[in-house]
Formats: C-alpha cells, structure tokens, sequence
C-alpha cells in the first residue's frame, strides 16, 4: 500500500515531495553542526539528528513551501533536544534548559560571523 502524500495529483506530490529532500539535503550539514553545539558528543548529535530527520519527514506536510525551512528545521531540533535531555535526567551533568537556549544562540550567531567573513575577505 503506498503512502498517499496529499489529496493533489501524484505528480505534483512527488515534485514536492522532491522540494522536501532536496531542503532537507541541503540542511543537513548545518543541522549537525547546530545539533553539535547543543549536545556533549559528536555520536549523540548525530542520533539526534537521525530522530530530528524522521520528525520533519513524518511531518513534511505541514511544513509550508516559501517559508523558512531552517527556522523550521531548527524548532523541530530544539524540541528533540529537549526530549533528549529530559531522558538523559540521570546524569550527573544535565545543562539547564535556558543555558541550551542561550548556547544555540550563541552557535547561531557564530555561525553567521564565520559565513559572512570568507565573503569579506574573498572581495578584500
């Protein structure tokens, strides 16, 4: 039985169903990085963004083509961190949920400082 995508023709499904892989490819890098910056471990940010990949395809159909598909991508990490660190509650070493926050912003703007400064110096 196949996986009916949404009430449009088929071949409008699979276009975006396309569009969909094709964001979600394109932000898989970042979505480490980001994941990497919230988590202790590379292997723990890597099972994250495993289960953060399953969400945003279980719920591709509610993301909307023309909006911001990383802001989107990055609320859907956010919340799976969260859960991540509710089951992780008996460690010993257990950040706070604003200290998370604040990091993630934190790798945000970092992130943004280091993509603007090749661009400075490949002008310059």
């Amino acid at each position: 039985m196949s996986e009916n995508l949404s009430s449009k023709p088929q071949g409008e499904s699979d276009a975006r169903t396309e569009r969909f892989v094709a964001l979600l490819s394109q932000h898989q890098t970042r979505l480490s990085h980001f994941l990497e910056t919230l988590v202790p471990g590379f292997q723990a940010a890597q099972d994250l963004l495993q289960d953060t990949n399953l969400v945003l395809w279980r719920k591709r159909l509610e993301f909307e083509e023309g909006s911001n598909f990383w802001a989107w991508a990055c609320s859907i990490a956010h919340y799976e961190v969260l859960h991540y660190r509710r089951s992780q509650q008996r460690s010993k070493l257990v950040f706070g949920d604003t200290f998370v926050e604040r990091l993630a912003d934190v790798s945000e703007r970092r992130r943004k400082s280091m993509a603007i400064a090749p661009r400075r110096c490949e002008f310059a």
